[in-house]
């Protein structure tokens, strides 16, 4: 596992020999397992430092783009007269920006024969920026975690007579710089900019991986893609006096390049109805309506409300998000459950705070997951072999939306009705579908001390669980939600045939952010037999934070989860982890005999983490990595009703586990164009 900072080999010595007195102390028979770090760079092509991270990414923040010196400054033809009516659809589509001035459209197509490209991954990408009205130019560019320093671009302007295109960087300070390179430029120019009534339309192809250490490396999972638009007149030349941080019209979109399949949207298969013959699909506007938002950063909201037809047995095919306008930003997610039926605690009418003491005595029974939605996600259709059941013989009617407000200015008087809306059917497919929770328990057992970048956190769905739980043919996973708040940069679930087998991943995403969170398809689905072992490990990056971050539903606290959908149903709803309490109180002890702090045993696990002196001693951060590896954990292997599938789950050693190394790039180790790099530009980008 990478260390969560860097420290000096006398420390990492130091630590590991705490951590060996610590194990003898508190865990003498817990089985050791390798250090790892599922999502660490390849070493060819490291990460850059994450200081600018920022607490909020906006769907709007931008980035401007560098020129190739070693491809000579291209001024183009004159402008085709057609419209962009004229050109060939693009499979994919987002705007770009709020106000409407920029689309990019793309596909993701195969290589150019003898073209160089990621030696793994044989696609490249082609890329269309729409822009209305067009005044003096475009930027198109990529960058880890949507920085504007250090970042690759395409850029189209006009001068000199006529429009120019070249391939970029900027430096550490934003400024817009040739790129000199060995390796050839990404970015290729695919045809002559057409007009579009008062715009432009600009095409590009890009390759996944150039080799070149400055440029991004395009992954499976979220990407940065960052844009400037050029309203006022530049030089024919403007590098060195272009500073992309200046541009008013400027944004970063998050988007998941790397599809299978056609088509733009959020949906695992096909359509939201039956056949032809069939009436589409009922609809149910799940609403919280005229919600005044408490005027505190985070809250929880629970609306109870009813299915019209409980008595036939239906199946959700569709759901999406319903916001109310200008509130975007203020919900952070949603969820939608059904309650138990007959012979559960009653459930009344209630809207209000889901830990208001008033509530319904049976409101928290209410956890079958029929939907759930996070910032940024798209409206998520099932496949055309599986639907969601609701209704039938025994069903209950009530259902339970759960909104998580998000708002930190505390800004009061906001009334907000947001929600979700579920497309229903009578017509019945192949498959009853449901939805399973796997990660880490909401808990403060977990944390993440502060100044860290890149600090791993991991969860585990036992082979015991999945042996007991899911039925003898396994289950097909065709869906997944990777989620974590505000401190997230990666998560990864991994699947171990039998708990031994070798690792194959179910969803990645090593750019991971959580102003993005899809519910991503699985083509084909993933079988998960039972005995299988599934870990989910999330990676953060606290840079920016003085104090701890633990568990726990508020933005400020983390979470790593991944919501898996799959088919056929079976008990499991929740299938979790968490470091033993018994060991965890052993490193606090441990900690307070070297005058670390000092606490009570009582105080709250919350309140322990905090008073660690983490500021005075990088080894405390590292001996709590080691812990976390090492010690043994409690296993939560529940089932809708919130209730333990028996078995004996706590102080369990930890799963012996390794994830595969990376495959290699075949990039030339000789073609180190470090001997090149623009003045200013950030040089060290390593991850580690």
């Amino acid at each position: 596992m990478s260390p969560p900072r860097r420290a000096c080999p006398c420390l990492a010595l130091y630590a590991l020999a705490l951590l060996l007195l610590l194990l003898a102390l508190v865990a003498p028979n817990a089985r050791r397992r390798t250090l790892f770090d599922p999502l660490a760079q390849d070493p060819s092509n490291p990460s850059p430092a994450l200081s600018h991270l920022p607490r909020h990414l906006p769907d709007s923040l931008s980035l401007l783009e560098p020129h190739s010196p070693a491809d000579p400054l291209d001024s183009l033809d004159p402008l085709d007269p057609r419209d962009a009516a004229s050109l060939p659809p693009l499979p994919y589509s987002v705007p770009l920006d709020y106000g409407g001035r920029a689309r990019l459209e793309w596909s993701v197509d195969p290589a150019e024969p003898g073209h160089r490209g990621d030696p793994g991954d044989p696609r490249r990408l082609t890329l269309r920026v729409t822009v209305s009205p067009w005044r003096h130019g475009l930027l198109l560019g990529l960058s880890e975690r949507g920085r504007f320093e250090g970042a690759e671009f395409a850029a189209w302007w006009d001068g000199g007579g006529g429009g120019n295109f070249a391939c970029a960087w900027t430096d550490a300070r934003g400024l817009l710089v040739p790129r000199r390179s060995a390796l050839p430029c990404g970015f290729r120019l695919a045809s002559r900019q057409r007009k579009a009534r008062a715009g432009r339309v600009l095409t590009v192809t890009r390759v996944l991986d150039t080799c070149e250490p400055r440029d991004y490396r395009i992954q499976e999972g979220t990407v940065h893609v960052l844009y400037a638009l050029l309203d006022e007149p530049i030089a024919r030349e403007p590098w060195g006096s272009l500073n992309v941080t200046s541009l008013r019209a400027r944004g970063v979109r998050l988007v998941r390049l790397l599809r299978d399949g056609g088509g733009a949207g959020g949906g695992a298969g096909g359509g939201a109805g039956g056949g032809p013959t069939q009436r589409p699909p009922a609809v149910l506007d799940v609403r919280a309506p005229n919600v005044t938002v408490p005027a505190r950063e985070t809250t929880y909201w629970c609306h109870v409300t009813e299915f019209p037809h409980t008595g036939t047995k239906h199946h959700i095919v569709k759901f999406e998000p319903l916001l109310t306008r200008g509130h975007e930003a203020m919900v952070h997610h949603m969820e939608v459950f059904q309650c138990p039926g007959a012979g559960a605690a009653p459930v009344t009418p209630f809207s209000g705070p889901c830990d208001d003491p008033r509530r319904p005595a049976g409101l928290d029974a209410c956890r079958r997951v029929l939907a759930a939605w996070a910032m940024g996600a798209e409206p998520f259709t099932y496949p055309d072999e599986a639907g969601l059941p609701i209704g039938g013989p025994g069903s209950s009617p009530l259902l339970r939306l759960e909104i998580h407000y998000h708002n930190p200015g505390r800004l009061s008087g906001r009334v907000d009705s947001s929600g979700m809306r579920l497309h229903y059917t009578e017509h019945l497919r192949a498959n009853d579908a449901a939805v399973m929770e796997l990660g880490l328990v909401y808990s403060a057992q977990m944390a993440v001390p502060p100044a860290q970048r890149h600090f791993q956190l991991t969860g585990y769905c036992p082979s015991g669980c999945t042996r007991q739980a899911l039925p003898r043919g396994g289950v097909h996973v065709f869906a997944s939600q990777l989620h974590t708040h505000l401190a997230g940069v990666a998560v990864s679930t991994w699947l171990l045939r039998n708990g031994t087998g070798e690792p194959r991943v179910l969803n990645a995403d090593p750019h991971f952010s959580a102003s993005l969170q899809e519910i991503r398809p699985l083509a084909p689905p993933l079988l998960v037999l039972p005995g299988d072992l599934l870990v989910t490990t999330c990676t953060y990056n606290t840079e920016d934070r003085r104090s701890v971050t633990v568990g726990g539903l508020s933005i400020e606290q983390e979470m790593c989860v991944n919501y898996v959908h799959y088919y056929p149903p079976s008990p499991l709803e929740l299938c979790k982890s968490d470091v033993s309490g018994r060991p965890l109180a052993a490193f606090f002890s441990f900690l307070e005999r070297r005058g670390h702090f000092r606490t009570r045993a009582d105080d709250p696990v919350s309140e322990r983490y905090s008073r660690v002196a983490w500021d005075r001693d990088a080894s405390a951060a590292l001996l709590l990595a080691a812990l976390y590896a090492q010690a043994p954990i409690d296993l939560h292997c529940n089932t809708s009703a919130r209730q333990r599938i028996p078995a004996p789950w706590q102080e369990q050693p930890l799963p012996e586990w390794s994830p595969p190394p990376e495959p290699s790039r075949h990039c030339p180790a000789s073609e180190d164009s470090s001997a090149t790099a623009p003045p200013g530009l950030a040089r060290p980008l390593c991850a580690g």
